[in-house]
């Protein structure tokens, strides 16, 4: 299993998703699987998106699943094996999800996204719904996080730009520069909707530092 999604879904039980590649090189899938005793064990296995129903612009595969469960519905935003667009699938049980038949990105033809796309994140913001995804240049360049917007189905999808570049901001206990310990890249987003101790709405982004 590769790129674990855990959310807390109906009955307040964890569910976790994961890509999964079969060993005998078929192409890989989305699966999950259930936990009832607060995240401690999980099972049994079951597909959720399998790469052979996929779209044709998919066709190389689903990984890097990212899952959001709000009012009672569920949206798993996946990245393709190659890196050439991120797709959309929605449920109403968490468990029969019906993938878009367009994506619900595709990665630009040239400049920050020439590389390939992917590890996608969704939270919401309002009534918009906010992606946090993993872009590249160039393939072997480092990666930066980029944030784009939609409606509340993820329509009308416009790109925002970085939210967060490799190796930029690290200051010392004296507020001056210094080199950052993420300097070789930023990669696998997980954004998450909050509410801070004083009521405050706000988003927070966890991520892998290379």
């Amino acid at each position: 299993l590769e790129a674990p999604s855990a959310v807390v879904g109906a009955d307040d039980n964890v569910v976790l998703f994961a890509a999964v590649r079969p060993k005998d090189g078929a192409l890989p899938s989305i699966v999950r699987a259930v936990s009832d005793r607060g995240g401690l064990s999980f099972g049994p296995i079951e597909t959720v998106v399998e790469a052979s129903g996929l779209p044709v612009w998919a066709a190389a595969g689903a990984i890097s699943p990212g899952v959001l469960f709000h009012d009672g519905a569920w949206l798993l935003a996946f990245a393709t094996e190659d890196g050439a667009a991120i797709g959309l699938a929605r449920s109403a049980d968490g468990r029969s999800f019906e993938v878009e038949t367009e994506p619900l990105l595709r990665a630009a033809g040239e400049g920050a996204e020439t590389g390939g796309i992917g590890s996608p994140s969704l939270a919401r913001d309002g009534d918009s719904l906010l992606l946090a995804y993993e872009a590249r240049a160039e393939a072997g360049a480092p990666p930066d996080i980029r944030l784009a917007r939609g409606g509340p189905t993820g329509d009308g999808l416009e790109r925002l730009g970085v939210a967060l570049a490799a190796g930029e901001g690290c200051t010392d206990v004296k507020g001056e520069d210094e080199p950052c310990w993420d300097s070789f890249g930023v990669s696998e987003p997980e954004l998450r909707s909050a509410t801070t101790g004083a009521g405050r709405r706000v988003l927070r982004l966890f991520y892998t530092g290379h």
